[in-house]
């Protein structure tokens, strides 16, 4: 996509690189703009100053600006046409945009309990993987496509084990299970070591990633 028309506006918020759909969303802004189709972030302000969340990932080279006021008077003046983006945590419209387009990271309505599809017909949705879209099984709206990066760092994505590690340690990954639907860690999965995200005392991904090369197994939740 590259139109001078049209200027496009992610509602997201900060970075978070242990969250798979932030972090996607941040280098579809990248792609963006790096193609010459300026897209800028209006800032979800429950992120800021939330355990996780920090600003754009500029340090790796993430063009991701934010809009700043005098940016959206000089879009206003050259009449530019925006396109929000809306995360599938938003369910309504709270910046009155006439051209939405919802990015669906996540199975409708499973974790937040709120469809974000009730106006599907109208608006374009961005789905991160085909079994998401084959779940939602949405047959009228305006388009609809998958749109997914790879989130792991390049040495991790890379990565080809040559060395005999003995794998013994094992782990159990409690991303939402507990927290989000109120589930419970069996007792004998309890005394595994836990891997979680976006907690103060979580492990970073590169940790996760030293840890998992020694792994035998882990339980997902």
């Amino acid at each position: 996509m590259n139109n001078n028309r049209y200027v496009l506006y992610f509602h997201c918020t900060l970075y978070k690189d242990s969250s798979a759909g932030v972090v996607t969303v941040h280098k579809i802004i990248d792609y963006f703009n790096k193609n010459n189709q300026p897209a800028y972030i209006i800032l979800q302000n429950d992120s800021i100053g939330a355990e996780g969340y920090k600003m754009p990932d500029y340090e790796n080279g993430l063009d991701t600006p934010l809009l700043t006021e005098e940016k959206l008077d000089d879009h206003v003046k050259k009449k530019l046409i925006p396109i929000v983006f809306y995360p599938d945590t938003i369910f309504n419209n709270p910046l009155m945009s006439k051209n939405i387009c919802r990015m669906i990271f996540y199975y409708d309505s499973i974790y937040t309990g709120k469809t974000s599809l009730g106006a599907a017909e109208k608006e374009g949705i961005m789905f991160f993987s085909k079994a998401i879209q084959e779940r939602a099984a949405i047959k009228k709206t305006l388009y609809q496509d998958v749109v997914s990066f790879p989130v792991a760092k390049q040495e991790i994505l890379k990565y080809k084990d040559k060395t005999n590690h003995m794998r013994k340690n094992k782990f159990y990954y409690d991303g939402k299970f507990t927290q989000n639907f109120s589930g419970k860690i069996p007792d004998d999965i309890k005394n595994l070591e836990k891997l979680d995200r976006g907690n103060k005392n979580s492990f970073k991904q590169n940790d996760i990633f030293e840890k998992l090369k020694k792994s035998k197994n882990i339980a997902r939740f």
